[in-house]
């Protein structure tokens, strides 16, 4: 029986229907249990059909693109800002798009101070399980799709550079994939991978309010430490500050990856008279579809694998998170009739459930697509042996295996080529999750509530550290690649190192910083260790004194009984 029910609604009993292809969605009925690989779920009126979903296809991000098209090409180039190009751009296309941008969400897609506050809130209680959807199911999982991997090879995000050079590193290319399977794994592919990971992560935190300046806000300053002023950062990171227009850094990384993406497509779209980019087949690259996919991926997943370890995280909670979303969708460039009709969250998340599920079928390699072999290889591999050696996620590489393989079901890993696991390896892998889970439910019930405001607190802190450290101080300003030359939309897999440093601004690390804040969060778990300890010390005493005394009555009343017995008798 497949293991990963996406809908929390599924009947008692079913016969599934079994999707081998796209095309098989559009013969699907109200009331069906789909079975897509080892996922689960009902069809019904928030479902979108095969046919639905490729019209979405077609639909661009029509503000962006026009701008894009008064932008001189130069000006694509790593060493610019394009967000900074947006703002001083006084052509009616950049009007156009900044008046949209700037705007509120319309109603129906904007999400209340207080949702924003709980979601964020959601984010730090429950990042465990959080991160582990994001990672294994959102982008493990969700970047194997042919569609996505083919961009993501154009882009080289997440995925090794598809670029020749005689004498060195051989990278899978489309003319070589009949002889490579897989890109090789090297440690510059690792450290290329890494890094886009940490873009990512930074990208969540800006949205979800990190406290930490991943970047200085004033390098003449010197000392990190007293750049963390929170009545500076209140005004654009905590809450829902960090998404005001022009102000929030949320709302800076939100557009500034809109605009990455308009190049992208832009770029790929150049491609298309050559014959490099299926246009017919694709529609236009990043579109309404993809959009709608990524937006979902990060709200949909996590929750999922949240619940399947066990998260105790409250209904409230996961509205509020996927409300969250669905306003940074609006700034990201979903359509609002999408955001609308699929993630309105106000009765049920139910809805942004189905969508995702919906498009999940739709943009999955299907068995159809594993069979072709001429197919782009996905991301998946070097993304778990890159995870191996990252922090905090530095495990063996086989523990890694085992995860992916129970968040995608084993017909999805396997397909994937990842490893099968032991029944050995299975049960560690409980018990980590119990590891990560246990603290949420001790802070939930235990007395002093401090102590779960000042986990929440050092989640923050440490994360942001994490992002800030493993990026060796820079922040990232999702800036557009330089092209491949002679490689039409393929980009450089790095940024030039002069751009790094700009990017670093001068921030010093701050070790010391981080140390007390590591020292600080284990004397939490200490604290847990030793409370609950002491607790089941307490309660184990506490049931033999009890079982002591039952004992005791028992005795006493069957003296009495054998007493009254021996007098009747007499």
């Amino acid at each position: 029986m497949p293991q990963n029910p996406i809908d929390p609604n599924l009947p008692p009993h079913f016969d599934p229907v079994r999707i081998h292809c796209p095309e098989d969605m559009n013969s699907l009925q109200n009331g069906d249990v789909v079975q897509a690989w080892d996922y689960l779920f009902q069809w019904d009126k928030d479902c979108r059909s095969a046919a639905e979903l490729e019209e979405w296809r077609q639909i661009p991000d029509t503000l962006m693109d026009d701008y894009l098209e008064t932008v001189p090409p130069e000006k694509f180039n790593p060493s610019h800002d394009q967000l900074e190009l947006l703002l001083q751009s006084d052509t009616p296309q950049a009007k156009a798009l900044l008046q949209e941008i700037t705007a509120p969400p319309p109603e129906g897609v904007r999400a209340s101070d207080d949702d924003i506050r709980l979601a964020q809130e959601c984010f730090y209680r429950f990042a465990g399980g959080i991160l582990l959807g994001t990672f294994y199911v959102s982008l493990v999982g969700g970047f194997s799709s042919p569609r996505i991997s083919s961009v993501l090879h154009q882009t080289s995000y997440l995925v090794a550079p598809t670029m020749r050079k005689k004498g060195g590193l051989q990278i899978a290319t489309e003319e070589t994939l009949e002889d490579l399977a897989y890109a090789p794994i090297t440690q510059q592919v690792r450290e290329r991978t890494s890094v886009r990971l940490l873009e990512t992560l930074q990208f969540v935190l800006d949205i979800m309010g990190s406290p930490i300046p991943i970047a200085s806000f004033d390098a003449a300053q010197g000392d990190v430490e007293n750049v963390d002023d929170f009545a500076r950062l209140n005004a654009t990171r905590l809450g829902p500050a960090c998404l005001t227009p022009l102000t929030g850094e949320g709302w800076k990384s939100v557009i500034r990856t809109r605009i990455l993406h308009g190049i992208v497509r832009r770029r790929l779209m150049n491609t298309v008279k050559d014959g490099k980019y299926d246009f017919e087949k694709d529609g236009y690259p990043l579109n309404a579809e993809d959009m709608t996919a990524t937006l979902g991926s990060f709200c949909v997943p996590p929750i999922v694998a949240s619940l399947k370890i066990g998260s105790p995280m409250p209904l409230r909670m996961r509205m509020a998170y996927i409300s969250h979303w669905r306003h940074v969708g609006y700034y990201l460039g979903v359509p609002s009739f999408i955001l609308k009709r699929h993630f309105d969250v106000s009765r049920s998340p139910a809805p942004a459930y189905k969508i995702f599920a919906s498009l999940s079928t739709h943009l999955l390699a299907h068995p159809v697509d594993l069979e072709k072999r001429n197919r782009l290889p996905p991301p998946t591999l070097p993304l778990l042996h890159t995870a191996a050696g990252m922090k905090p996620f530095e495990r063996p590489l086989k523990h890694h295996f085992r995860a992916a393989r129970y968040f995608l079901g084993d017909e999805l890993a396997t397909a994937l080529n990842i490893p099968q696991s032991s029944v050995k390896q299975v049960l560690m892998q409980q018990v980590s999750f119990y590891a990560i889970i246990y603290p949420e439910y001790f802070g939930m019930y235990y007395p002093r509530k401090d102590w779960e405001r000042q986990r929440m607190s050092l989640s923050q802190d440490l994360l942001g550290r994490l992002v800030r450290n493993g990026l060796k101080g820079r922040r990232s300003m999702f800036r557009p690649h330089k092209l491949v030359e002679g490689e039409g939309a393929k980009q450089m897999g790095d940024l030039p190192e002069e751009i790094k440093q700009l990017e670093a601004s001068g921030l010093r690390m701050d070790s010391s910083g981080a140390q007390k804040a590591v020292n600080r969060y284990r004397l939490l778990l200490l604290e847990m260790v030793v409370v609950s300890s002491a607790t089941v010390v307490i309660a184990g005493l506490g049931a033999y004194y009890v079982m002591r005394q039952a004992i005791n009555l028992g005795t006493a009343l069957s003296g009495v009984c054998q007493y009254r017995w021996g007098v009747l008798v007499l």
